[in-house]
Parts: structure tokens; C-alpha cells; sequence
């Protein structure tokens, strides 16, 4: 952040910048967006995608928000981060993060505070989020996103997408094109 200003500032600055004063992040990121679209090297097509996606964050503080113990499969084994699942656009040219809802577990008292919500539906609000933006383009999301719910969201937006699925014969139930649809 600090190379975009013209005068130096120093992390002492930055983080005056981030923690004192009253800034709201989703209208950074509105005006982030805003200006990608203003941009024609930068605005989405209709032969764009968005994905949606979760990662894992690794934390060592015990108080951090929303931390715990989550299953990595990348390293088959429990670690400690925060969740959160993502909307990115992508294209032949460009790609760049869309937005992100940082999930909570059940139980948690981050979750008694925000309210509970599943990934699918915090994935099912970020695609609100990018029509609200008007994207014109395709879904994507790997197998663990793949359920009628998501499916039926995206359709509901006449949209259509294309996901991964499961070997398992109950998972092509789902719709009648299980690949794309």
C-alpha cells in the first residue's frame, strides 16, 4: 500500500491508517471494483469468469477472529487459520479478487455475533455480490462447492457455470449436465 502514495510513509503511518481511523472496507473495495470497470484494459467480459473458492489462512495468535482449528487438505492434516471463502475474476488478460466473507464455525462466538452461515451460503452471497455488480460472465468452483443449492442460486440469476464433480453416482443427481450447466 505504501508504494501507491507519492510522499514515503512509514508502517507507523499505515498502521495509524488502519486501525484508528474510521474507514469502511466494503466501500474501499466498491471503489476498487468501480474503477476496474472504469478501466477497459481492466472490466469484465462476458467471456470472464468468477470463482468461488475457500482457503485457509494460517494464524499463530489464539485470539485472532474466527480462528481455529480447520481440516487442510492440501496437507492432510488440522491447522490453525481463519476460513475464508473467496470471489475472484478471471479472463485471458487479467484477474483480480472480487470480494471475500471470512467463515465462522457453528458454535463459535463469532458466529453467535455475525450469525452462522455455511460456505455454500457465503458463496451464494458473493455471487449476489458480483451480479449486483452486474458480471456478465460463467461461475466456477471445484467439486466441494458443487451442490444443488449453489446450482440453483446461479441458475436463479440466469446464470450458468461449470464445476467439478463428485464420482459418487448421488452427486450427478444433482442437475442433468453435473460438469456444466
Amino acid at each position: 500500500m505504501a508504494e501507491r502514495f507519492s510522499e514515503p510513509v512509514s508502517q507507523k503511518g499505515l498502521n495509524r491508517f488502519l486501525t484508528e481511523y474510521v474507514w469502511s472496507p466494503d466501500e474501499l473495495n466498491d471503489r476498487r471494483i468501480e474503477a476496474h470497470q472504469e478501466d477497459p484494459k481492466m472490466r469484465w467480459h462476458a467471456g470472464g469468469v468468477v470463482s468461488l473458492d475457500d482457503t485457509l489462512i494460517e494464524k499463530s495468535g489464539k485470539k485472532i477472529p474466527g480462528a481455529g482449528k480447520f481440516y487442510d487438505h492440501s496437507t492432510g492434516s488440522f491447522v490453525h487459520a481463519q476460513n475464508i471463502v473467496t470471489s475472484h475474476y478471471a479472463d485471458w488478460q487479467k484477474h483480480y479478487p472480487v470480494a471475500f466473507r471470512q467463515y465462522y464455525k457453528e458454535g463459535s462466538k463469532e458466529a453467535a455475533e455475525h450469525g452462522f452461515r455455511t460456505k455454500i451460503q457465503l458463496a451464494m452471497e458473493l455471487v449476489d455480490d458480483a451480479e449486483g455488480r452486474e458480471f456478465p460472465g460463467v461461475y466456477v468452483a471445484d467439486t466441494w462447492f458443487f451442490c444443488k443449492e449453489l446450482v440453483d442460486h446461479i441458475e436463479g440469476c440466469s446464470k450458468s457455470g461449470v464445476m467439478g464433480a463428485k464420482s459418487d453416482p448421488r452427486e450427478l443427481e444433482i442437475h442433468g449436465t453435473p460438469f456444466i450447466f
